[in-house]
């Protein structure tokens, strides 16, 4: 399952290229102005090769001759660069993107490390994608605001919670729940959240309950190496029949073994979810975090 560092990855042998091209471009269109230069250069590399084939051939007469002309060549070259006005770097490689320098990510103003949304859009969005958040496309985390569902304090509270799980700041358990009544913003607060975590190179995964039943074993072993993955719709009954129940509490026994975040999002009190759940998974769900809880106070 490629993430937003995989992405990133493949992307820089690209931006490479296109820098590499620039540069290209840009020499050629110097040369094309100025031939002089052209010959500049190419008299001077060919006063390298000698240079070179004689500290080969320990022809140090030949040596010193080819030095003293690649000298005097270079200081003609200067002083035409100079006359001309032409930059003296038109021939180095120069980065696309001055925010990140090509690397796809840069340091944001509280010293963490984030993706460059200036010049990776494109790679967060397929990273939105590969994670099953291509459907939220109006979940923006420029856009975000608490009082969007009503009671803003609490929003915030929760906001802030999920942040921190989110982007790392917070990593006391590995398995979290988050349980709210219907209508009340649980997923877009959820989508918001592995949003900003991909902004900030985790790599994410969301999905629903019940689509646990309908995966292969390939996309099964993924979902445990994912940094953050949120299981929505959760409803205990699920768990007691057919296959999701076993699927789950393996998920859950590995991902936890690896100290992998999972949060479990509910419309049910989390203390319900655990006496209703399979036991197996009950026992784990009883040691989880809460973000929120329907049925009492949140910690």
């Amino acid at each position: 399952m490629n993430n937003i560092r995989d992405l990133i990855a493949a992307s820089n042998s690209n931006v490479r290229a296109e820098m590499e091209l620039n540069t290209e471009q840009r020499i050629r269109a110097i040369y094309d102005k100025y031939p002089e230069l052209e010959q500049l250069d190419r008299d001077i590399v060919s006063a390298r090769t000698t240079k070179l084939i004689a500290v080969i051939d320990d022809n140090i007469v030949e040596q010193k001759h080819s030095e003293s002309l690649e000298a005097k060549l270079l200081d003609k070259r200067n002083r035409f660069i100079a006359r001309n006005d032409i930059d003296p770097a038109f021939d180095s490689d120069r980065v696309i993107c001055t925010k990140c320098g090509d690397t796809g990510y840069f340091t944001n103003k509280i010293g963490i490390r984030q993706v460059c949304e200036k010049c990776r859009a494109s790679d967060i969005e397929e990273a939105y994608r590969l994670a099953g958040l291509g459907d939220y496309s109006l979940v923006r985390t420029d856009r975000y605001s608490d009082d969007y569902f009503g009671d803003k304090r609490h929003r915030t509270k929760l906001r802030r919670k999920i942040t921190e799980i989110a982007t790392g700041a917070r990593q006391d358990k590995p398995l979290w729940i988050y349980s709210d009544g219907t209508q009340t913003g649980k997923t877009f607060l959820a989508i918001y959240g592995l949003k900003l975590a991909v902004n900030f190179a985790h790599s994410v995964y969301y999905m629903h309950l019940d689509s646990l039943d309908r995966m292969y074993e390939d996309d099964m072993e993924e979902l445990t190496d994912v940094e953050i993955l949120v299981i929505d719709d959760y409803i205990a009954s699920m768990t007691v029949t057919g296959n999701i129940g076993t699927r789950l509490s393996r998920l859950l026994e590995i991902r936890q073994s690896r100290d992998l975040v999972t949060i479990i999002v509910t419309s049910v009190p989390v203390a319900d979810i655990v006496s209703e759940s399979d036991i197996r998974i009950s026992g784990k769900l009883r040691s989880a975090g809460v973000i929120n809880d329907l049925g009492g106070s949140d910690t």
